[in-house]
């Protein structure tokens, strides 16, 4: 079995189930192959995968944006552009619906407080969203698993 102790006090064992709270800063772990250190507090609550992705996604998804308008000759201002990304980016965060939630407010705003046509700036902004956040979410998400 393996044995975890704390860097600081390396003689008290500490039980793979804790709270987050309780997680010491960093965990040496003793196996077969030598010793491993883990990360400590910052990622024991399991939200830091998901602010990763949400922030890449956001970013790429922003910048998409830009790009197609610009590509298109769409003007899209960047509050909108920024605030449309930050909202369309966390809807891709929840669970099964989340992404096409996502990608129908993408469209539904696009069309209504745009000039933008459904092609060829439409269908591009929201399709290249949703491979962003598929890619994203994929690649910083799924190996936590």
């Amino acid at each position: 079995m393996w044995a975890a102790t704390t860097a600081s006090q390396s003689s008290r064992p500490i039980p793979f189930l804790e709270s987050a709270a309780e997680a010491p800063l960093s965990t040496a772990v003793s196996c077969a192959a030598g010793p491993v250190t883990t990360p400590g507090r910052w990622y024991a609550d399991g939200m830091t995968p998901y602010l990763i992705a949400f922030a890449i996604s956001a970013t790429l998804t922003g910048g998409l944006l830009w790009a197609v308008g610009r590509w298109t000759g769409l003007a899209l201002p960047v509050p909108d552009i920024v605030l449309l990304a930050l909202l369309c980016s966390g809807l891709a965060l929840l669970p099964r619906v989340g992404w096409v939630l996502g990608m129908l407010i993408m469209c539904l705003v696009l069309l209504r407080t745009t000039e933008a046509g459904v092609w060829p700036e439409t269908v591009l902004m929201v399709a290249g969203s949703g491979i962003i956040w598929v890619i994203a979410y994929t690649a910083v998400i799924a190996p936590t698993f």
